[in-house]
């Protein structure tokens, strides 16, 4: 047989297994779509309400009046303090209505905020499920296997996405032109590259990204000149970092024996090591034996920091610092940790797993002292 006899086999057989995929999807959506399981609910319907500047106004819920549903809600006043009891159960419920809504309004916009250091994947196939209603079905690549990469997207059930013409690069993509991007809910996973999605093509968001003033990382405060001395007991030749950025972790270890209580901005466009010198600031800090709690918008700037900081201990010889001295925590699944993931050295839930067999009553560290301290008792 020739190489184009094997070749043609070989497509067709890759298009009959995206028929059936999609065959499949449409036949699960035609029985799902009869008890309205996966009609925008009262909190989908607010999502897709927000237009791009509506994300990116952070006291949305205080000042904004729209309509949804065809009720006008005044959300001035919405956002309260949850009291200590509560009336019924259904005051209860209403209590955490729009703190609900505020904490995905701040989610949606981390996210959309992150939209640059995003993971992705690419869709390599589109069908419409659905005649009446925007109700698509995707076929998307396989995940790239690189760690470096961030081709590595993996559509969940009740994701918010973006499917978009252009690889994340910048927020600013978007507003390349009018219809760049729509915003979608997952509302199925029927396999592994199989998706239902549902999504609202009317909207269509803009933004306007602000331009960077500088082109390096810089504190809100830049100090004197760093210590060279300094620099050497932190161990901080080993980052690379510039002179900016050096003055950026210097204002932070200068507060660290302050008894004053401060915020520091830590700003810079894109690609001029931000995150360096934020790993830098932790590293010092771990020197110094002081704890510190690092959040992020996403669980890939999570993960990039947490694995630079377990690189460098471990690479550490003069023992100063210890793995035991760093815990990672967050969605294991989102952040995809195995057990071969070097990084579940130090992931909460894995170190916890390890740790529960030394504390069993009967074979843990407890009982071995025990017997020991019984063999040497004369």
């Amino acid at each position: 047989m020739n190489g184009n006899g094997y070749d043609k086999r070989s497509w067709k057989k890759k298009r009959r297994r995206q028929t059936e995929g999609f065959e499949a999807v449409a036949m699960y959506w035609a029985r799902a779509k009869k008890d309205g399981k996966f009609g925008l609910s009262y909190l989908d319907n607010q999502v897709f309400s927000w237009s791009v500047s509506d994300i990116f106004d952070r006291d949305l819920l205080r000042k904004k009046s729209f309509d949804v549903a065809s009720v006008q809600c005044l959300l001035r006043d919405q956002v309260k303090r949850i009291p200590d009891t509560f009336t019924s159960f259904e005051s209860y419920l209403d209590s955490f209505t729009w703190p609900l809504i505020e904490e995905v309004h701040a989610d949606v916009f981390s996210s959309l905020d992150g939209y640059s250091e995003a993971n992705f994947i690419e869709v390599t196939q589109v069908g419409n499920l659905d005649a009446s209603k925007p109700i698509l079905g995707f076929r998307v690549a396989e995940p790239v296997k690189d760690e470096k990469s961030r081709e590595t997207y993996v559509p969940v059930e009740n994701d918010i996405i973006v499917l978009s013409s252009h690889k994340p690069r910048h927020v600013s993509d978007l507003t390349q032109n009018k219809s760049s991007f729509v915003l979608g809910s997952n509302k199925k996973s029927s396999g592994p590259v199989t998706k239902a999605w549902e999504f609202k093509p009317k909207v269509c968001w803009s933004y306007a990204h602000k331009p960077a003033e500088a082109e390096s990382s810089q504190c809100s405060q830049p100090s004197q000149c760093f210590d060279g001395r300094l620099i050497e007991w932190l161990g901080l030749e080993k980052f690379g970092l510039n002179d900016s950025q050096l003055n950026a972790v210097s204002d932070c270890v200068s507060l660290m024996d302050s008894n004053s209580s401060s915020i520091k901005l830590l700003w810079g466009p894109p690609g001029t090591g931000k995150t360096k010198t934020i790993s830098s600031i932790l590293w010092a800090m771990l020197i110094k034996g002081r704890r510190t709690l690092a959040c992020a918008p996403t669980n890939t700037a999570v993960l990039e920091i947490a694995a630079r900081i377990v690189n460098l201990t471990a690479k550490s010889s003069d023992g100063t610092v210890f793995l035991n001295d760093i815990v990672l925590f967050g969605n294991k699944k989102k952040m995809k940790i195995d057990n071969d993931y070097y990084l579940s050295k130090v992931y909460l839930n894995s170190r916890a797993e390890r740790l529960l067999p030394c504390f069993k009553s009967n074979t843990g560290w407890r009982h071995c002292l025990c017997v020991l301290i019984d063999l040497l008792d004369p």
